[in-house]
């Protein structure tokens, strides 16, 4: 079965290793990019199957670089997931507008993250395919552990 090759797009080094390395112990293949310009090669390069975007990047946005992703048939067809710290009002919204295809607010713990990526994923025309099995279980295994955990307090 071929693994899902995520793509995270994150200026800050302490997200991009706790989401790459939770994501690559579920057997997703990650791929890091600390800048858009960097992710956008990487996506024309790669072709991830999704991107996992943060909002507020050096340089460019992660708005700008998915109306980008978007407007460029290569990359077109690759799901974007916006995962932003923005607490503005209309974060979502402008989300929508530039193309993203899953919007998320932080703090987003790694499995919820996963849990996303896994249902983006399946939700793909190839998603059945490439969709991990051990990821999703997983990913139900810590969410009930968390409500468990939760109930204990």
């Amino acid at each position: 079965m071929k693994r899902p090759r995520i793509l995270i797009i994150e200026d800050f080094e302490d997200a991009i290793e706790l989401y790459a390395d939770y994501l690559r112990h579920h057997g997703l293949v990650v791929l890091t990019a600390r800048s858009a310009a960097e992710g956008l090669q990487l996506a024309r390069e790669q072709k991830p199957q999704l991107i996992v975007m943060d909002a507020g990047l050096p340089g460019m946005s992660g708005w700008d670089a998915t109306q980008r992703l978007k407007a460029d048939p290569a990359t077109a067809s690759i799901c974007v997931m916006m995962v932003t710290g923005h607490v503005f009002e209309d974060a979502e919204r402008r989300a929508q507008e530039a193309g993203v295809d899953v919007f998320l607010r932080k703090p987003c713990l790694p499995d919820e993250l996963l849990r996303e990526i896994v249902a983006a994923v399946d939700a793909l025309p190839c998603g059945s395919e490439v969709a991990s099995a051990a990821a999703r279980e997983e990913a139900n295994r810590a969410a009930q552990h968390r409500i468990n955990h939760g109930r204990q307090k």
